[in-house]
């Protein structure tokens, strides 16, 4: 027991000076999850900015792939203001629209002189001209009506080459426009996140100068968690030690009231010592005025008997004289050896009360120096208790002693114990104590095990409610994204338009791939641009400027009709009716063979379509019509082919 009693002190003083201010831990705990939420959020606005710069250097790409699709490029190169591409485009629409209309004045004048030419057969002398009413025809035109036809041909050429740049211009323009005022807002965003990450930098600067603790510079949050349950579990084993101690204390107060317990024993020995001491002088004293002459009136038989009684008598007093004596000598070795134990307990439990006092001393000195106060730091030390623990734990110790109780009756009845033995009771007492002791040792185990798994739960949980936080939240930074994108320039009207085109243009296609022998179909690119996927082709994608007349009329006229359904849709409107109004007099034969063909589609499918048109082909095949014809003196004469 005194060699238990001091490795246990031995162990409490050994565990103090392993003990960790817990604070401190706390304390680096903090420092290092903050400096990890900084790192994050400087990652984070770092990323943010390069995003925005590679944003702003892919808009200047196609910026510079507009100015070179006007044959420009210098402008970027130049750094020059968007005003002066827009005074570029401004003077160049103005020359090309002075080309447009010197471009129709000769078309105009050679449709004139080829309507003349077809006059010129029925003009002769003394006759009328049709046009001036000249009876004298001296210079009529000579020019060829096929050489007429050529430099038509030439300057309609001209006219399409001259309306595609226009087309260009505005596109490009537009587009510049788009592009310049996406990259003023990228460029205020840069400004902004640059500040932000500047900003972002700076705190985690000055957070790790906060740093002061070198042993924990490779520490991470689980070993932080580890040391920090390691000094719990420290001082709760102090605490346990510390009342074993308290037991042991109160154990040398029982053995302090068992000696003077014996000490009055030893005081009533020797009054009894006394006493016998005493008999013996009075038995002395009367053999000494024993009077002869009345041992002389006794017989030799009554002598020699009192003879044998007195022998008795002396035996019987010597004897219990000799166990006096030495029950006398027991109990002074025993209280000699019993004060020996109780100095020495009396001395170690000063030197434990003088090292309580200066723990005690030594935490007033902590707590003195520290944030926390006294009801604090016991609400912490009584927070590590849990009632269910000690409930389970009461509960599985009752269980225990159950088990036990059953087994030592088990084992009372299966083997003799009439014939004890002390050694054999230490032996098994002392070995009872090492199974306790390992008994408690578990059973702290399994209390420590099982809050670490109370507290993985929780982790657990936590954990799983922060991934559907996460998911969730990443859900709604795609939709953010994705709206921030579209309210940037005309980012929001670009793509609600572009829903309806695509609505359009899938519409279309139902009656464009019909028509086109299953070989074409539209489809819209990012810009919302017009292309054609070629099946005959591989499904290669190619502009709609490839197709040829016929091809490109039906798209258009697929679009139209798509347009005119989904209008319908939406007003209620019939929309059986409508026309179309030239556009065939640059066709081929075999391009007007495929209108025809498209228009007969549309008739089968009981649309009426009205066209307006020059081209005298196309009246072979239409059989009602209106025929407008102007005449000098009665003006435009109406014929109906059904009168």
């Amino acid at each position: 027991e005194e060699e238990r009693k001091k490795n246990l002190i031995e162990l409490i003083n050994k565990k103090k000076e392993s003990l960790t201010d817990l604070d401190v831990l706390y304390t680096a705990k903090d420092w290092f999850l903050q400096n990890v939420q900084l790192e994050m959020s400087s990652q984070n606005e770092e990323g943010a900015l390069k995003n925005f710069k590679s944003k702003k250097d892919r808009l200047e790409q196609k910026f510079q792939e507009v100015l070179y699709s006007i044959g420009k490029p210098d402008i970027l190169e130049k750094a020059i203001a968007l005003n002066t591409l827009q005074e570029y485009i401004t003077k160049e629409e103005n020359l090309l629209k002075n080309k447009l209309q010197a471009c129709e004045t000769e078309i105009a004048e050679l449709e004139l002189q080829k309507e003349l030419k077809n006059l010129v057969h029925t003009l002769e002398d003394g006759k009328a001209c049709p046009v001036c009413g000249s009876l004298d025809h001296p210079s009529p035109i000579n020019l060829e009506k096929k050489e007429i036809e050529e430099k038509l041909e030439i300057l309609k050429e001209e006219q399409f080459s001259i309306k595609e740049k226009q087309d260009l211009l505005k596109s490009a323009e537009t587009k510049a426009l788009s592009f310049w005022e996406e990259k003023r807002e990228l460029e205020k965003e840069i400004k902004a996140k640059e500040g932000e990450y500047k900003l972002s930098s700076k705190k985690l600067e000055e957070h790790k100068k906060l740093f002061q603790w070198e042993i924990f510079k490779d520490f991470g949050k689980d070993q932080f968690d580890r040391s920090i349950q390691k000094e719990r579990n420290l001082r709760n084993e102090i605490e346990a030690e510390e009342k074993q101690l308290e037991t042991l204390i109160e154990s040398l107060e029982e053995d302090r009231k068992e000696i003077r317990d014996k000490k009055e024993e030893v005081i009533l020995l020797k009054a009894e010592l006394r006493s016998i001491y005493s008999n013996i002088n009075e038995l002395e004293k009367t053999f000494q005025y024993l009077k002869l002459d009345r041992v002389a009136e006794k017989t030799i038989e009554d002598l020699v008997y009192k003879k044998r009684q007195l022998e008795d008598e002396k035996d019987n007093l010597e004897k219990d004289y000799q166990a006096t004596t030495e029950a006398l000598h027991s109990i002074n070795s025993s209280l000699l050896r019993k004060e020996g134990i109780f100095q020495q307990k009396e001395s170690q439990r000063l030197e434990q009360a003088e090292l309580i006092n200066e723990s005690y001393k030594t935490l007033q000195i902590e707590l003195e120096k520290s944030s926390y106060i006294i009801t604090r730091v016991k609400e912490i030390l009584s927070s590590i208790i849990s009632i269910e623990s000690e409930e389970e734990k009461l509960k599985k110790y009752k269980e225990s002693k159950s088990k036990l109780e059953h087994r030592i009756q088990e084992i009372t009845n299966e083997y003799d114990f009439s014939s004890y033995s002390g050694e054999l009771y230490l032996l098994k007492e002392t070995k009872l104590i090492e199974l306790k002791e390992s008994l408690n040792q578990l059973r702290t185990e399994l209390g420590r095990m099982k809050q670490e798994e109370r507290n993985l739960k929780e982790n657990l949980s936590k954990i799983e409610e922060l991934t559907l936080l996460k998911k969730k939240l990443e859900v709604r930074e795609i939709d953010l994204l994705e709206l921030r994108s579209l309210f940037i320039g005309k980012g929001f009207v670009n793509y609600v338009s572009g829903l309806y085109l695509r609505n359009i243009c899938e519409i279309a296609n139902t009656r464009f791939y019909r028509l086109s022998g299953q070989c074409l179909k539209l489809e819209l690119n990012e810009n919302n641009e017009f292309l054609v996927r070629d099946f005959l082709n591989g499904g290669k994608l190619r502009s709609v400027k490839t197709l040829s007349g016929g091809q490109f009329f039906q798209a258009s006229l697929c679009l139209a009709l798509a347009l005119s359904e989904h209008l319908r849709s939406l007003y209620g409107d019939s929309g059986r009716f409508f026309f179309i109004d030239e556009g065939f007099g640059s066709l081929d034969k075999q391009s007007l063979s495929v209108v025809f063909e498209t228009l007969r589609s549309l008739w089968k499918e009981g649309k009426i379509v009205g066209i307006i048109s020059h081209v005298e082909e196309m009246q072979n095949d239409i059989h009602t019509f209106i025929r407008v014809v102007k005449k000098e003196k009665e003006g435009s004469v109406i014929y109906n082919s059904w009168e």
